[in-house]
């Protein structure tokens, strides 16, 4: 059985969390290759506009792409047309994005998309229009075309069962905590050098939008900085996306797209991580941090839900200013959030998301077979 798999994120300018999910997966099912196992895997997506922005050959699998780079290739498919000539028996996309969904026809090919959340309606207002516009058609599509969707959670299951999608449509395949190189450790050190970060740190990754909070969690950091000791800063990694930039402040450094062993380096060094957005389908970064053995102070995020996080109200200042001290002066806090985090990273792993994806694989082909 041969799946063709839409992994185009690897080809935005920036791939996000669901580019960590992809990349991470199609590591862990090479990883695996040695003794193989269900269907073989081809890769899909927009052209590549030059080797330094291939992610999708990078991998190690066959592919195949559009004729197109984005955005003409997505313009083409979200028409239905420029779709995969390769030979396949299921389809399956780790996003929204790439072919549109085919209308079900008895007999035909059987296909799959991932739908992590449904950010675009519960925080309409951090998405641009046009972007909204997207989602809600693709959505639409995709709840009333394909034959399963893939979510991340049980919290995104719930919604996307809240928005008409059938629940015997849905799976829900988590992510794992073991995407991370050993540390880089001259990479990170050569970070913080370059940016003037002196003494101990507070670390945040995201990417820099409105949804992710950063100004309110720069103002909380500055409002309790004189009571964290010193010297203190706040380092946010990440690249810049859409809303606005960010002004650095006293202490805060936005030091932006790290490779993966500088940010392993970064955890290592850092004191605690700071990850409150409005609202996540997931939040892996909660899981990076987990596995690093560093405690987090969080949103209430599906990541969040084992006791792993010291959870505060993401829109008071008030509320992250508090957590953001007691995670600093508490050394029996730090060290339970610790304890669990690393519980929590270890029950998941890459492994087990490639396979819980064959198993599904197989599964919707049999059963539409």
């Amino acid at each position: 059985m041969r799946v063709l798999i839409c992994a185009d994120q690897l080809h935005q300018r920036i791939p996000g969390g669901t580019g960590v999910y992809i990349r991470s997966t199609l590591r862990a099912a090479k990883s695996l290759s040695a003794t193989p196992e269900g269907p073989s895997w081809i890769l899909y997506g927009s052209r590549p506009r030059s080797n330094s922005e291939d992610g999708i050959a990078s991998m190690g699998f066959s592919f195949c792409y559009s004729h197109f780079s984005n955005p003409l290739a997505q313009r083409l498919w979200d028409l239905g047309l420029d779709r995969p000539s390769a030979e396949y028996h299921h389809y399956h996309s780790f996003s929204m994005g790439g072919p549109r969904p085919l209308t079900k026809v008895r007999g035909a090919r059987t296909q799959s998309f991932a739908v992590y959340d449904a950010l675009w309606e519960s925080q309409a207002d951090t998405y641009p229009s046009s972007g909204r516009k997207w989602h809600r058609q693709r959505f639409a599509q995709i709840r009333d075309h394909a034959d399963k969707i893939v979510t991340i959670s049980s919290e995104s299951k719930r919604t996307l069962i809240s928005m008409g999608v059938d629940p015997e449509q849905l799976e829900v395949i988590h992510p794992g905590s073991d995407h991370l190189p050993s540390a880089d450790l001259e990479a990170g050190k050569r970070i913080l050098n370059d940016f003037g970060v002196e003494g101990d740190f507070l670390i945040s990754v995201s990417t820099l939008e409105p949804r992710k909070n950063l100004k309110r969690v720069m103002a909380a950091f500055s409002a309790v900085l004189g009571e964290l000791g010193g010297p203190m800063s706040l380092v946010i990694v990440g690249p810049s996306g859409w809303g606005g930039s960010l002004e650095p402040a006293k202490n805060v450094f936005l030091v932006g797209k790290v490779t993966e062993g500088a940010l392993s380096a970064l955890y290592q060094k850092a004191i605690a991580m700071v990850y409150v957005p409005l609202e996540e389908g997931f939040g892996l970064p909660v899981l990076e941090a987990n596995a690093a053995c560093l405690p987090v102070v969080s949103s209430f995020i599906p990541s969040a839900n084992y006791d792993n996080t010291l959870v505060v109200d993401p829109r008071s200042e008030g509320s992250i200013a508090e957590g953001l001290r007691r995670i600093v002066v508490d050394d029996k806090l730090r060290s339970a959030l610790v304890t669990q985090g690393l519980m929590t990273a270890n029950d998941l792993s890459w492994a087990e998301t490639f396979k819980a994806h064959q198993r599904l694989f197989v599964k919707v082909a049999s059963a539409c077979g």
